[in-house]
């Protein structure tokens, strides 16, 4: 079994099944597990899945894990504990988009459909995983000169190349919902300066959905939560407004200088 801890942010641990069942259930946080090799079925809290290799796996907090292995199985498993990550007093810029997308992978999983065991559709993206999980464990073995930083960008890296294949392979639980967010965005953007109207209340009893129903949509289409997508348009509504006046105020000058 061979373990690390990277800066209070998260913890690596590369094993077989069984070392995996002996110390997993001390990590209470949420796991990303990669199949490194082997095959078999997994029970996810009652529920089995099939894995093989290059299969990803994800365990929320508290999920109940056992692997049935048909053929010895060796894991890669990143655990994360984004309360331990966005709770550090001083965040480095990258440090604050680690935990963001820590989040971002959390709120995806627990809010789409996701096929435990999948395996990457992009063979490219496959290739990729592979090669940045072997200079991982290439770094904890030998911990050469800055090993703890290139483990910490592989890690990164990994992670959003798991967060795009979550997007573009999954589907929200209500797959009608897809459809009417494109119309809540449109009645957003209609509605924009009556906050009243934009309010997650307002908007599930409009569209007959739940506010869980209308997060799960955007998650989908925009990659974000409604709130965030509100924020974005506004902002980019004010400067747009900004470059309009910045452009009437230089043609007005050079109306008034002619004279």
């Amino acid at each position: 079994m061979l373990g690390l801890s990277v800066q209070n942010e998260f913890d690596i641990i590369v094993c077989d099944t069984e070392e995996w069942h002996a110390h997993a259930a001390r990590f209470d946080f949420f796991k990303i597990i990669y199949i490194l090799e082997g095959k078999g079925v997994v029970v996810l809290d009652d529920e089995k899945c099939d894995y093989q290799k290059d299969s990803w796996l994800l365990l929320p907090p508290g999920a109940s894990n056992q692997f049935e292995a048909s053929r010895k199985t060796s894991i890669f498993a990143v655990i994360l504990d984004s309360e331990r990550a966005t709770g550090t007093k001083r965040l480095s810029a990258n440090n604050s988009g680690f935990s963001k997308l820590l989040r971002q992978i959390e709120t995806f999983f627990l809010n789409i459909n996701f096929k435990q065991g999948k395996v990457a559709d992009n063979p490219t993206d496959r290739r990729s995983s592979r090669q940045l999980i072997e200079q991982i464990i290439h770094e904890m073995h030998n911990r050469p000169d800055y090993f703890r930083a290139i483990i910490k960008n592989s890690v990164f890296l990994l992670i959003h190349i798991l967060a795009r294949n979550l997007k573009e392979t999954s589907l929200p639980k209500d797959i009608g919902s897809q459809y009417k967010t494109d119309q809540i965005i449109r009645y957003i953007k209609a509605h924009i300066h009556d906050d009243k109207k934009l309010k997650p209340d307002h908007l599930a009893a409009k569209f007959l959905l739940t506010k869980e129903n209308i997060n799960e949509g955007f998650l989908v289409v925009t990659g974000g939560s409604m709130k965030e997508f509100v924020l974005r348009y506004k902002r980019d509504l004010f400067r747009s407004r900004l470059l309009s006046i910045d452009v009437d105020t230089l043609q007005t000058t050079k109306i008034a200088t002619s004279f």
